[in-house]
């Protein structure tokens, strides 16, 4: 039952209560009274419709759930386009030369990215597969430069561990060669009054005072290699044991000298003294050669450390610009250069089409801009778009990209530069089946990755930018549990691709996602939409 009909059978029994007008005396009062009642019954069920029908109609949202490993990511990113009507490609030779081959003829259907001729250009084919040759060599050299850091970096840590050992050595021969050697000439040698046995003829003093203080040199010698390590001061405790070396050798000489004037026991101990001052000649000789030894060490360490900086500096992926690096990109670039090179050599459609005029053939002489051919069609089309310029280094003219996930389309052209307006790059995509977009429309595009076959199973989570919903918390997605209710999980969100952002943090590939979280909260009753 409507609200009026309603209204006018509620109208009717209020009136079968109203006595008949010609037996009561009708007042202005009794008449403005019933009027007003009947205004509130009728307002009261009209709103009692309104709500019946606003609940009738009211629908839980539907949605679009799917796994994360199906979404956009890792292998590929997206931007946003606009499609372009293309009626006709009138194309043109961009190098001069000889025509070697022509691909097609009149009336002949061409896909956007056919080659329709082919100029000569075997000094183009050379300069690019050296190019290649000379990019592959940086890379080779590239990695011979990591592994020479790891061999200088090997090296030094032997030079550091044979330091450590050196000096450790060095006190254990000085020692052995002051106990055996230099003692001997003294009563005690290592007591504050060591008494010495020569007539030193005024230098006693000195010689007995240079081995008390080289009991000190001993102990803090012995400290110090029984504490030092490779991550120690190297250079200064080689320093020192050279130093340490030098007090003995400046001992050994008083005692030499010593022996030579102390001629107490007159002609027949001659032989005796001589035999003494060359057993410390002796002694004297393998202490100066402690002394290399350790001089030995420090250059030893020395050179090490060079040529582990050498060494990093030639390499990759040091800090910094390397040599390895410098190399790598001017290759990089060579091969850039020769490939465009090469591909002004070459007569492509950007679009798909019918071949309506063909102004070339094999054996041809053409000048650079002479026209080659006009390809049309008239209901063909072609989407704009514009990339980021890390995103130019991941796509090149031939590549396959998909429009909406419904049509496909061919990478046909891409700007040299960065606009400076725009900052970004400017590519050109044809459109293989221009039947499924429409003239006008803004679509996402999806570069498939070149290299998916080889992606790891670890690589970038992208998702559409329509599933993260930012909440003051941070970014979340939507999932939908047994009941059909919303459930928000908190993701980390790095770089943004286009139309798509790469999760760092919170999903793995096998989770399911609302695609677009626009406009639903958490806890809400959804339809998932097939």
């Amino acid at each position: 039952m409507s609200v009026i009909q309603a209204a006018g059978v509620l109208g009717k029994e209020i009136i079968k209560t109203i006595p008949n007008p010609r037996k009561i005396r009708w007042t202005r009062k009794k008449v403005l009274f019933t009027v007003l009642l009947v205004g509130a019954v009728v307002w009261f069920i009209s709103q009692s419709g309104v709500g019946t029908e606003e609940a009738a109609t009211a629908t839980t949202p539907e949605v679009v759930v799917s796994p994360v490993g199906n979404l956009a990511g890792g292998g590929a990113f997206a931007v946003t386009g606009s499609v372009e009507a293309v009626a006709e490609a009138q194309l043109k030779a961009e190098a001069g030369g000889r025509v070697v081959a022509v691909n097609t003829e009149i009336g002949k259907f061409v896909t956007a990215g056919t080659i329709i001729a082919r100029l000569d250009n075997a000094s183009e084919q050379a300069a690019l597969l050296q190019a290649q040759g000379a990019y592959q060599a940086a890379l080779a050299a590239s990695r011979q430069g990591t592994v020479g850091v790891a061999e200088a970096a090997t090296a030094l840590q032997t030079a550091e561990r044979g330091a450590v050992v050196a000096f450790a050595s060095s006190y254990n021969t000085v020692t052995n060669l002051v106990k055996s050697d230099i003692d001997a000439y003294f009563a005690n040698p290592t007591s504050p009054l060591p008494g010495l046995r020569l007539n030193g003829f005024g230098d006693t003093p000195a010689i007995n005072s240079a081995r008390v203080a080289l009991n000190t040199t001993l102990a803090n010698w012995q400290r110090e290699s029984t504490a030092l390590t490779t991550s120690g001061q190297l250079d200064a405790a080689l320093e020192n044991g050279r130093r340490y070396t030098g007090e003995v050798v400046a001992l050994t000489d008083r005692l030499i000298a010593a022996i030579e004037r102390d001629t107490s026991g007159g002609a027949a101990d001659a032989a005796a003294r001589a035999a003494k001052s060359a057993q410390l000649s002796a002694t004297r000789g393998a202490l100066l050669g402690v002394q290399t030894a350790l001089q030995g060490q420090l250059a030893g360490l020395a050179s090490a450390r060079d040529a582990k900086t050498r060494a990093e500096i030639n390499a990759t992926g040091g800090n910094g610009p390397s040599a390895s690096d410098a190399q790598i990109t001017q290759a990089l670039g060579a091969l850039r250069g020769a490939q465009a090179q090469y591909e002004k050599t070459l007569v492509r459609t950007p679009i798909s089409g019918v071949v309506n005029a063909l102004y070339i053939k094999a054996g041809d002489f053409v000048s650079p801009q002479a026209d080659a051919a006009i390809i049309a069609n008239n209901n063909g089309k072609q989407v704009s778009s514009a990339i980021t310029e890390a995103d130019r280094n991941l796509i090149a003219v031939g590549d396959i990209v998909t429009f909406d996930g419904v049509a496909t389309g061919t990478v046909t052209a891409i700007a040299g530069a960065v606009d400076p307006k725009t900052g970004k790059v400017a590519i050109k995509m044809s459109v293989s089946t221009p039947e499924l977009l429409t003239t006008g429309a803004n679509v996402s595009v999806a570069f498939a990755d070149q290299m998916a076959s080889s992606t790891p199973v670890d690589a970038p989570i992208a998702i559409p930018l329509t599933a993260v919903k930012l909440m003051a918390s941070g970014a979340v997605v939507f999932t939908v549990n047994s009941d059909n209710k919303l459930e928000s999980r908190e993701v980390k969100l790095g770089r943004v691709l286009g139309d798509t952002v790469i999760v760092t943090e919170g999903l793995d590939r096998t989770t399911s996602i609302v695609i677009d979280a626009r406009g639903l909260k958490a806890g809400e009753v959804v339809t998932i939409k097939n």
